[in-house]
């Protein structure tokens, strides 16, 4: 048997110049594929952090509405009529009260009560808002 200098394949042939590594043009189509997914997964971090904010936002003005529900519904007493104001960041909140049925509705032996809606709006700075509304009676 013939002794040989050099690599060779199993069929005895020596290997051609361009099957010893990657050409380059393999290359510029890896780094392109690798830049393509990149690029992906920094937009779906981007949209996942916007959706937190967003989230974030919703339920500060959730949380806002609720309490300024509750504190609309500890008064002794209720007045029909809006009030409005807004926080400190510039979410702007109102509480508007209403009477839902006739005034002055007999309840047993001449007790009188009145039913009211209240309803808060809240809305944020990114057009978002958020409604909770709820009904009260008064004994009168």
């Amino acid at each position: 048997m013939m002794k040989r200098n050099g690599p060779y394949d199993k069929a005895g042939r020596t290997p051609a110049k361009h099957d010893a590594g990657f050409m380059l043009l393999e290359v510029m189509a890896s780094v392109a594929i690798l830049g393509l997914a990149v690029v992906a997964v920094i937009q779906l971090f981007a949209g996942g952090l916007r959706l937190a904010r967003v989230s974030d936002e919703y339920t500060e003005m959730v949380l806002l509405a609720r309490d300024t529900m509750s504190e609309a519904l500890l008064k002794d007493t209720l007045e029909e009529g809006r009030v409005s104001g807004a926080t400190e960041d510039g979410t702007r909140w109102s509480v508007e009260v209403s009477g839902y049925n006739r005034p002055g509705t007999e309840f047993g032996e001449g007790t009188t009560y009145k039913i009211y809606s209240v309803a808060v709006m809240v809305a944020g700075e990114g057009g978002r808002d958020y409604t909770l509304m709820t009904l009260k009676t008064v004994l009168q």
